[in-house]
Parts: C-alpha cells; sequence; structure tokens
C-alpha cells in the first residue's frame, strides 16, 4: 500500500520550501554624486528616518567664534572653480542662520568672496558667491562692510557682461539685497559705476524673471535725487508705467507705485512720465482709491438707512398695536354699558 505509514495512516505531504532572501539593494554607480557634491549611497528604506549630513556646510549648523575657518580658509587658497564653488556655497549654507551672519563676517569671507566675482569666470562660482553675498546683508553694518570691500563694482562688472538668466538674476537679488536702505553716502559711488544704466537694460530683458529682479534692484535707487535722472534716463519710467499696466496688477504694484512717484520729482522724469502714459496710471491710482473710500461712506450710509427704516417700521407696529388694544377697550366699555 502505497502513502501507508506503519500504522496504516496516510503520510501528509513535504512542507513547501522557504522563499530565497531579497536580493541586495545595487550599489550607487561609480562617480554618481549627490547635490552636495559627495558620493551617493543607497536610498534609505521605507519609513527610515533621513540621514543628516554634518558637514561644515550644513544648513541649519550653529558657529562659534572662528567656526567656518576651514571653508574661508579654502576659499582663499583654491584655484580650482569646483573646490571654489564648493567652499562659497558651504558659506551660504551657514549664512541661512542669522546668527552666523557675523561670525563668518568676522572670519573675513566677504573679501574672498568678492575677489571671487572679480576673477572668477566659471557660472557655477560666481552664483554661489553671489547667494552668498545675499545672505550676508542682514544689517545695515554689513551692508556697510560688503559696499566697503567694492562688492557693488564687482555686482555692475557682473551685470553688464550679459551672462546666462540663472546668473543674472543670482547677481540681481544679491544687488537688491545690497541697496536694500541705501544710504546717501554711497549714491554718488553707485551713480560713478553706471548701475542704474545696468539695471536698466536688464529690466527689459526677454526672460521674465531677468525683468523682475531688475526691477526690485531699481527700487532703492529711487529715494536718492542724485540718481533719478540716471535711473530715468536709463528708461526706468517707461520700465515701471508698463509694468503697473499689467493685469492682474503684480504683487509689487504699491512699491512700483511708490517709485514712479519718487521718479517724478525730478522736472526730467514728469516729462518721460506723460510720455509712457504715467499720469492716466497715477490719475486711476488715486481714482481707485477714492472709489473705495466712495463705496464704503455709501455702505455706511445704507446701514444707516435700513436701521432707519427698521426702527420706523417698529414703531409703526407699536402705534397699530395700541391703535388696536384702545378700540378694543373703548369696545369692552360699550358693552359694559349696554348690559
Amino acid at each position: 500500500q502505497d502513502g501507508g505509514g506503519a500504522d496504516g495512516a496516510p503520510s501528509s505531504p513535504p512542507p513547501p520550501p522557504p522563499p530565497p532572501p531579497p536580493p541586495p539593494p545595487p550599489p550607487p554607480p561609480r562617480g554618481e554624486e549627490d547635490g552636495d557634491g559627495g558620493r551617493a549611497g543607497p536610498p534609505p528604506a521605507p519609513g527610515a528616518r533621513p540621514r543628516r549630513r554634518g558637514g561644515a556646510g550644513t544648513p541649519g549648523r550653529r558657529l562659534r567664534a572662528g567656526g567656518g575657518a576651514e571653508a574661508v580658509s579654502i576659499l582663499e587658497t583654491a584655484t580650482t572653480p569646483i573646490v571654489q564653488n564648493r567652499a562659497a556655497r558651504a558659506l551660504g549654507n551657514l549664512a541661512l542662520d542669522s546668527e552666523n551672519v557675523d561670525v563668518i563676517h568676522a572670519t573675513g569671507a566677504p573679501a574672498h568672496l568678492v575677489r571671487l566675482l572679480s576673477t572668477a569666470t566659471d557660472p557655477g562660482c560666481l552664483h554661489s558667491a553671489c547667494r552668498t553675498c545675499r545672505l550676508l546683508c542682514r544689517s545695515p553694518a554689513q551692508r556697510s562692510s560688503l559696499c566697503a570691500l567694492a562688492l557693488p563694482g564687482a555686482l555692475c562688472r557682473l551685470l553688464s557682461a550679459r551672462r546666462e538668466p540663472p546668473l543674472l538674476v543670482a547677481a540681481l537679488r544679491a544687488s537688491a539685497a545690497l541697496l536694500h536702505g541705501c544710504p546717501p553716502s554711497l549714491a554718488p559711488a553707485l551713480s560713478s559705476l553706471g548701475l542704474a544704466a545696468a539695471l536698466g537694460a536688464l529690466a527689459a530683458h526677454p526672460r521674465r524673471a531677468v525683468r523682475h529682479a531688475a526691477l526690485h534692484g531699481l527700487l532703492p535707487l529711487c529715494p536718492h535725487p542724485s540718481l533719478r535722472p540716471a535711473l530715468g534716463a536709463a528708461g526706468a519710467v517707461a520700465l515701471l508705467a508698463h509694468a503697473l499696466r499689467a493685469r492682474p496688477p503684480p504683487p509689487a504694484a504699491p512699491s512700483y507705485l511708490r517709485a514712479l512717484c519718487l521718479l517724478c520729482r525730478e522736472a526730467v522724469n514728469r516729462a518721460k512720465v506723460r510720455e509712457a502714459g504715467g499720469l492716466e496710471i497715477l490719475v486711476g491710482a488715486l481714482r481707485e482709491g477714492v472709489g473705495e473710500r466712495e463705496v464704503e461712506m455709501e455702505r455706511g450710509r445704507e446701514k444707516g438707512e435700513e436701521r432707519e427704516r427698521e426702527m420706523e417700521g417698529d414703531s409703526e407696529m407699536e402705534r397699530e398695536t395700541e391703535g388696536e388694544r384702545g378700540r378694543a377697550r373703548e369696545g369692552e366699555e360699550r358693552e359694559r354699558k349696554i348690559e
């Protein structure tokens, strides 16, 4: 008898073999790097906590006094563009924390960044240097220190060179941050550098991001009387008027309108405002403001009239009710007299 055991019972089938273990994850391709320039490792497991890099340029890391000296030393001595780029980018990542900015200024890094902007030709190095300089412009004292290191001249030369649009946007953002709250003593130097002409030319760039960044760079220059004629000659009036006529209006429309009003203080610019149709824009803005106030006043009058009508209606109802009560009392009195 097949399949029978010692006691004659049928034997159970053998258990299935265990499944093979999963294959190990493939190693990263040789030569592939992650965004920070390091070797890319295997992807993290699902639900695993993401790894944090602990390098000197980790965003959010706090520096002590003298911190960041390694990156500054590399920036000072390196001659390879990729090394200079990584050192400038590491300083920029550290500058994301406002508490590190004073420490970075104390190490002398701004002077090396300005030198890098004046001598480097690699777009990556220039972009990282512009970003780091923008992040180092947190306070008026820091901006004055960077202006003393001839940073406006380095940025102006970079803007006049007509580089790639991403690099132009980075340089324009650094220029706007540097000139925020620009002191009057710096206006003559900016006028001699031709910064207004460079910004005016870039405000007519075919790329939208470059145009917007250039207009934001023009705004800090408008409060200075010595720079307004140069801004008008660079076409700032027509550019601001064109931006204000856009529908829907841009988010920075109030700043553009204020800049246009400041440019109107110079006689040479008032003629340009009329030629560019700026008078209609100013009158329209005034009319819209007056119209809003009139609408609010009209709404207030309507609400007051509604309250008065409600009060009148309530008083009429009360009078009617009292009249009905009086007539009812008179009828009752007649009935009693008849009885």
